[in-house]
């Protein structure tokens, strides 16, 4: 065989051996940017695995990955490695196309094919008006557009700073042959990120609805406990007052009527006060049915609420006697008037009154404090609206409540763990309370003192002075 043959054919040979070598270069290349798909977690990962691919088979250390919303108009730029053009991807972040369209990545995009621009190339453009340049311009520009099927859904592009290292025809082939496979990986690759996405937003829902049904299940089995005291404790309420009132009864007409005047007087005065507690009971019962109802009427007008307290005190005198109590009022030396309703406010006081003698320690002290506020005018949390109110304190130096039953011992049924006994009240005052103040607009709540005890404080708007 003569030389010269002998040399074409190991020339051809070697080129033979060089495109083979090439595309198994690729092959690996393809199959590593496969295997990545499946193993990173994140797109970013992604997108590095795809750069350091492409790295292997060309010159590719400026490298961006830009995604079309074709529907919306717009460019992101998911993926940008530039190192002369150091811009934050926040401010690639959704680029109408309108803006786009002036750049080669736009021109590419909007011709759907491979865009191969050298800098001279590039800068007579701009001067036609074919494109703005945006940001320094590359030596060598090689783009290639990615497509599901037919449509565009964005764009992979190489860039090269350096006057010696331009891409070929090889380098286009490649770009194109691997943008096929970028493409379909990508897709691919977006929609595990959705299925992801609606996996967590699927279990983040779940978990709330599921923290719902246990909250729901926990205030029912709460409320349904609260009942079957409120049933434990009405049996024992009616059942005592009955049982007495039956028994002497029975005692006093067994009596001859000329015996033992002062037995049978005993014996009609626990009957008398037996009756009266029942009717107390039967009251109360009707009168938080009629809060429920929305039938409780309210007779609201200018009244002194000094004058108020100063008369429940006189009322309760006996009970604070019996104990040994002090009573320490703190009150404005001007008389304020306060928009009440004078009998239901003093059912009030008289509940938290009552109740701050009945837990205090005989020998106690019972502050009552009344000082100038303001109060929020509407009951949604949007209103913000203030007027001038009343502040009314009652404070003991008993048990105190637990600060997790401060926020429900206002509930109907409720009673303190720290007060309740087997023969308590039955929770009804108040819960009617709460419905009275509310009934005037106002606010009512409980806290512990500092130093021991409970407070109970509610706020009512001032009357508006002339």
């Amino acid at each position: 065989m003569p030389i010269d043959k002998l040399q074409q054919a190991n020339q051809k040979l070697q080129q033979l051996s060089q495109r083979l070598d090439k595309s198994n270069l690729i092959q690996r290349a393809l199959f590593s940017i496969t295997e990545l798909t499946s193993n990173t977690e994140s797109m970013e990962e992604f997108y590095s695995s795809i750069h350091d691919s492409i790295k292997e088979l060309m010159y590719a250390d400026n490298l961006f990955i830009a995604l079309y919303d074709s529907k919306n108009e717009i460019i992101k730029f998911d993926y940008y490695v530039d190192s002369e053009d150091q811009v934050e991807l926040s401010e690639l972040d959704d680029v109408p196309m309108e803006i786009a369209r002036k750049t080669c990545t736009g021109y590419m995009l909007k011709t759907g094919t491979l865009c191969h621009k050298s800098k001279a190339e590039m800068i007579q453009m701009e001067k036609q008006g074919g494109i703005v340049l945006q940001g320094p311009a590359s030596c060598d520009w090689l783009g290639v557009p990615l497509k599901d099927n037919e449509n565009i859904i964005g764009a992979l592009v190489v860039q090269s700073y350096i006057e010696d290292i331009n891409y070929n025809e090889e380098d286009e082939e490649i770009l194109q042959f691997v943008s096929a496979q970028i493409a379909q990986l990508l897709k691919r690759k977006q929609f595990e990120q959705e299925l992801q996405s609606i996996n967590h937003n699927l279990e983040e829902r779940i978990e709330n609805r599921t923290k719902d049904l246990l909250k729901a299940k926990e205030d029912a089995e709460r409320a349904n406990l609260a009942s079957s005291e409120f049933l434990a404790n009405m049996t024992h309420e009616l059942r005592t007052p009955l049982h007495a009132i039956l028994s002497f009864s029975k005692l006093g007409s067994r009596k001859k009527l000329d015996e033992n005047p002062n037995k049978k007087s005993e014996y009609f005065n626990k009957i008398h006060y037996s009756g009266e507690r029942l009717l107390d009971l039967m009251e109360n019962l009707l009168e938080l049915s009629k809060y429920d109802a929305g039938k409780a009427e309210f007779n609201i007008v200018s009244h002194s609420l000094n004058a108020i307290i100063e008369e429940t005190i006189l009322d309760l005198n006996i009970l604070l006697e019996e104990k040994s109590l002090d009573i320490e009022l703190v009150v404005p030396e001007h008389k304020f008037e306060v928009m009440l309703d004078k009998i239901r406010i003093e059912q009030v006081i008289k509940n938290l009154l009552s109740n701050a003698i009945k837990f205090s320690p005989e020998n106690g002290k019972i502050k009552i404090q009344l000082e100038i506020n303001s109060v929020v005018l509407g009951r949604r949390d949007t209103d913000t609206e203030t007027v001038a109110a009343i502040k009314f304190s009652v404070m003991d130096e008993g048990l105190g409540i637990p600060e997790d039953e401060l926020s429900m011992i206002f509930d109907k049924f409720i009673q303190s763990t720290k007060t309740k006994t087997g023969a308590g009240g039955t929770g009804l005052g108040l819960a009617i309370c709460r419905e009275v103040i509310a009934g005037h607009s106002g606010k009512i709540w409980a806290e512990n003192n500092p130093d021991g005890g409970a407070k109970f404080s509610f706020i009512l708007a001032l009357a508006k002075q002339d």
